[in-house]
């Protein structure tokens, strides 16, 4: 567990595994408000997929980092991620370049692709190597989803990850489609959509099943893994 100060009088709890020979260093954002759980020992805790599966980032050896809310702002709305989130990542990757210089890659779920897109967007130091939107947060009505926000300066390459059944109703799998397109100046972007896992029957479509890659969550790493250590695009 690291304290990173914000700059701004407080600090962001970031949960830090460095990994021998690491290709690249993920930061990971949770979906929602984007506050992290983190027991005792300081590890995190959660069902959302990425705090489910920050292990298996491990295992496939890369650094991982997951990146919790700072103290002033325990819940994070979505015009928070937009505007300000930006400042407390760009504060964390340069903590974390000090310790590893593996690539920086920005992968968030959710919700947690606002914080991804902005962040990236506004990336004038060149920090991040890429970026990687799972279960994106495309819902059309929002002025602070994926597909509303202007993406034009991102040059880095992005993934669209997205499972073909997602049931969330701010995260249907034609509007994240239509948002991949709309990175027209990374230097290499992807859209893939996914199949299987398993289906909950009941409770919240947009905080199980498969818009949380549920019985699947080996296959959702490895996949991007391997993509982000050879990205190829398939859209224009």
């Amino acid at each position: 567990m690291l304290q990173v100060p914000t700059g701004r009088g407080d600090t962001v709890p970031v949960y830090w595994d460095k990994v021998e020979g690491a290709t690249a260093t993920v930061f990971l954002f949770n979906g929602g408000n984007g506050f992290v759980p983190f027991n005792k020992a300081g590890m995190p805790r959660g069902q959302n997929f990425l705090l489910k599966s920050y292990p298996l980032f491990a295992a496939k050896q890369v650094n991982v980092v997951v990146v919790g809310t700072r103290e002033a702002v325990a819940q994070m709305p979505d015009e928070y991620r937009f505007n300000e989130h930006p400042a407390d990542i760009r504060a964390i990757a340069k903590v974390i370049k000090e310790k590893s210089d593996a690539p920086i890659w920005l992968v968030g779920t959710s919700r947690g692709t606002v914080s991804v897109v902005a962040a990236a967007n506004g990336d004038t130091e060149k920090l991040y190597a890429g970026i990687v939107l799972t279960s994106s947060f495309v819902e059309p009505k929002n002025p602070y989803t994926v597909v509303r926000l202007n993406v034009d300066k991102i040059k880095v390459p992005v993934l669209v990850y997205h499972h073909s059944g997602d049931g969330c109703r701010a995260a249907k799998p034609s509007d994240a489609e239509w948002a991949a397109k709309r990175f027209s100046s990374a230097s290499v972007k992807s859209f893939v959509t996914v199949s299987g896992g398993d289906e909950v029957a009941s409770g919240d479509p947009c905080s199980s099943g498969h818009h949380t890659f549920i019985g699947m969550e080996e296959k959702a790493v490895s996949d991007i893994v391997s993509w982000i250590n050879h990205p190829t695009a398939n859209i224009k």
